[in-house]
């Protein structure tokens, strides 16, 4: 239990500290010196997502590499995370978690140009939405396949993803998603 919650917390500290938010104010408060400090605990973060999957913490483990990810996403290089989070999806976790993992490595994937193994990732988080019915995960990943399919040239397949996806979105009232929703759907339409 305690050992669940100190790695949980320090999964919810690095995404905090991750976004961009958050390092412009570690500069307008420290400088170069606290930014230099925060370099130093995204290693400490890939060291302890190492920790967790090497001892078999598997939830913990996929927490650290969701964390590890969104670091890299706004600090590069792009991919840094992929191992580490591959290795944690060894693990038996909640298929939610597992679900988001997927979709979150399937982003990372698309994000450097490997869209094929984005898409079977995004196959598999879908398919396990569907199954547990995960309705806002499942927008989520409808969404990703349709950005997928966009970048490999498919935009029917892209349009039926983010319709897919806004259908979610509106059946759980999540009116945040569903104005990206809409704004994706839009920018296709103006492009085709």
């Amino acid at each position: 239990e305690v050992k669940s919650r100190v790695w949980k917390s320090h999964a919810v500290f690095y995404s905090q500290y991750g976004m961009d938010s958050h390092i412009d104010s570690l500069n307008e408060q420290g400088g170069l010196a606290q930014r230099g400090r925060f370099y130093l605990e995204r290693q400490n973060l890939f060291d302890a997502a190492h920790r967790a999957n090497t001892h078999g913490w598997g939830q913990e483990a996929v927490h650290l590499a969701l964390a590890a990810l969104l670091i890299t996403d706004l600090q590069g290089p792009a991919g840094a995370a992929v191992p580490i989070c591959r290795r944690a999806l060894r693990h038996d976790v909640s298929p939610n978690l597992r679900a988001h993992a997927l979709r979150m490595l399937g982003q990372e994937y698309r994000k450097i140009g490997q869209y094929q193994e984005a898409e079977v990732l995004l196959e598999q988080a879908l398919e396990l939405c569907i199954q547990h019915e995960l309705v806002e995960s499942q927008g989520y990943v409808h969404t990703h396949l349709g950005n997928v399919f966009l970048r490999r040239g498919g935009a029917e397949k892209a349009l039926e993803q983010y319709e897919l996806g806004l259908g979610c979105y509106r059946k759980v009232g999540q009116r945040r998603a569903e104005g990206i929703a809409l704004g994706n759907l839009g920018v296709l339409h103006l492009g085709q």
